[in-house]
C-alpha cells in the first residue's frame, strides 16, 4: 500500500504545481481502516482491497469465487 500512497502524493504535488497529473484517478482498491465493509460489487470490480469480514460468509464467497476466477484465466 505504501508504493500507491507515494504515488498519489506524488501525483497530487504535481497538479498542485501546475503540472499535468500522471495517474489514473479512478481507484484501483476498494476499502481502509475508515471505511465501511465494501460490496460484492467492489470486491468483483477492484484488484485489490482492504478491510474484509471474513465472518460474512457472502463477502467471503464473492472474495474466493473472484480469486479463482482470476487464477484459472477464466
Amino acid at each position: 500500500m505504501a508504493v500507491p500512497t507515494v504515488l498519489e502524493i506524488i501525483d497530487r504535488t504535481m497538479i498542485k504545481s501546475g503540472l499535468s497529473s500522471k495517474l489514473q484517478h479512478e481507484p484501483s482498491c476498494w476499502g481502509g481502516a475508515l471505511f465501511s465493509w465494501p460490496s460484492d460489487e467492489d470486491i468483483v470490480r477492484y484488484p485489490c482491497g482492504h478491510h474484509l469480514d471474513l465472518a460474512n460468509t457472502t463477502q467471503t464467497k464473492t472474495h474466493f469465487a473472484r480469486l479463482r476466477k482470476g487464477h484459472d484465466g477464466r
